[in-house]
C-alpha cells in the first residue's frame, strides 16, 4: 500500500487560499483624499495569474477603531456581473480606513490597502498581514 505525502486537507485548502493577490490604489487625479471628496481606487487582478479572478467580489470599507466616525463609515458592496477595474468611493469623515477587495468564494483572493483621509495631508499605505 502506497501513501501519499499530501494531506487531504492539503489539497482541499492549498497555502494560497486567502492570499492578498489583488492590489488596490489610489488614484493620482484623487490625491489627496479628503472627506466628502471622490476617491478613486485602481484594481488590478495581475496577482491571480491564470486562474483569474471569480466572482462575486466583495467590497469592505471600515473606518479603524475610533476613526470614521460611527455615520457613513462602514460600506458594503457586492460586485456579481464584473470584476471591476476601479471603485469610485465618497469618505464621509476623514480618518483611516481599511479598503477591502476580496473574493467571496473559490480561492478567497483579496487586495488590501490602508487609506488616511484628511484634511491637509493624506497617507496611503498598502496594508499586508503580519507574518
Amino acid at each position: 500500500m502506497s501513501y501519499r505525502s499530501e494531506s487531504l486537507l492539503d489539497t482541499i485548502s492549498p497555502d494560497y487560499i486567502g492570499e492578498d493577490r489583488f492590489t488596490l490604489s489610489v488614484n493620482t487625479a484623487s490625491l489627496p483624499a479628503r472627506a466628502g471628496k471622490v476617491v478613486i481606487l485602481d484594481v488590478s487582478y495581475t496577482g491571480a495569474g491564470v486562474e483569474g479572478v471569480v466572482l462575486p467580489l466583495d467590497f469592505i470599507i471600515q473606518p479603524t477603531f475610533g476613526d470614521g466616525g460611527e455615520v457613513g463609515g462602514y460600506v458594503w458592496k457586492s460586485f456579481t456581473r464584473a470584476a471591476p477595474n476601479q471603485i469610485v468611493w465618497r469618505p464621509a469623515l476623514a480618518g483611516k480606513y481599511l479598503v477591502l477587495l476580496r473574493e467571496r468564494h473559490h480561492n478567497r483572493w483579496q487586495g488590501r490597502l490602508l487609506v488616511d483621509v484628511a484634511g491637509d495631508t493624506t497617507d496611503v499605505t498598502p496594508w499586508r498581514r503580519k507574518t
